[in-house]
Parts: C-alpha cells; structure tokens; sequence
C-alpha cells in the first residue's frame, strides 16, 4: 500500500498561522517603541561619523573634514589629503545618513542647562561646499567644540544631543528626557 505524499500547506493552516502573527504582531506592535529607538540611532551614527573622522585623522596623518548637511540629515567626511580645508578633486568623501525622520532642530535646553541658541551650536565653524565644517587634526583633537541637537517626532517627540569637546575630540551623545539630559550609552 502506497501512501499519497503531500506537499506544502493547506489553504486552512496559512490562514491560521497569518492569524496568530496578526494577533501576535496586534499585541507587540503598541509596545514597540520606534521613535525614541530612531532618535537613539541617530545619534548614534552622528557619534560614530564623528569618531570616524577622528580616528581616520590619527590613523593617516591627515586632516579629515566634517561636513553637517542638517537640510539632507547626514554627514559627509573627506579626507583632506592636501591639509587646504577644502573638498578638491582626487581627496576620498563619503555620505553618512542619519536618518529620514531626523532634523537638526532646536531642544528644549541645551545640555549644560542653558537657553537653547540653534541645532548646531559652536563658535569658530569654517564653511566648505556651503556645510559647516570640523576639521579633525593630525592630532586628534577638533577646530571647534560643538553641540548638535536631533529632534525626531513620531507619536512622541524624542531629543539627542551630540557633544564634541575641541582638544579630545571624543564625541558623546545625551537623550532628553523628564526636563534634563542623560548621557547616552557609550
């Protein structure tokens, strides 16, 4: 006696188990907290872009710029191979998202506690291709200390902030949150 072999699902068991997703996904999906997670994220890879630029100016011995395009929400990094502060034909620069949702846009307060006084906040910031610009040193350290504050608005609205200190040039990021900043995770 042969046995008929069947294969795949049967119309009835998709349909149930799409069912238990949904009710599944109904359950978790108010629980899942996409806003603070995307703020969370940009900041980070504000950080990191910025590390980056540091890192890679220790590491050649050569000037590396960051460019902050708060219009396009990213960073653009160039490697300034000739040290004139400029983007010229030839010196390696790449585009680093931060993400759709993101803007640069005023907090509530700034982290040390005052008056918020713009998303980008320092003094002494060069100008190339129209960005604001940072340039890290062969030494590590920064041309400027500078704030940076992200704002992403969903069901609620999250603030970030990213802090860059002008001798280490050691980025660190702080989340808004019940009146004062708390800094991130390292």
């Amino acid at each position: 006696m042969r046995l008929a072999m069947r294969s795949g699902a049967s119309f009835l068991e998709l349909v149930t188990v799409l069912t238990m997703m949904g009710v599944i996904l109904a359950i978790a999906a108010p629980r899942m907290r996409v806003v603070p997670r995307q703020a969370d994220a940009a900041a980070i890879q504000l950080t990191l872009a910025l590390e980056e630029a540091q890192r890679t100016a220790l590491a050649t011995q050569q000037q590396v710029l960051a460019l902050l395009d708060s219009g396009g929400r990213r960073v653009r990094l160039v490697e300034d191979r000739d040290g004139d502060g400029e983007l010229t034909a030839g010196e390696r620069a790449r585009w680093i998202p931060l993400g759709e949702q993101v803007r640069f846009e005023d907090p509530p307060v700034r982290v040390d506690g005052t008056m918020a006084a713009g998303a980008i906040v320092g003094t002494g910031f060069d100008t190339v291709t129209a960005l604001p610009a940072i340039h890290f040193r062969r030494d590590g350290s920064a041309s400027v200390a500078a704030e940076f504050y992200l704002t992403v608005t969903g069901k609620t609205v999250e603030h970030r902030a990213v802090v860059l200190p002008r001798a280490t040039a050691h980025a660190e990021w702080y989340r808004y949150g019940d009146g004062s900043w708390k800094r991130g995770a390292p």
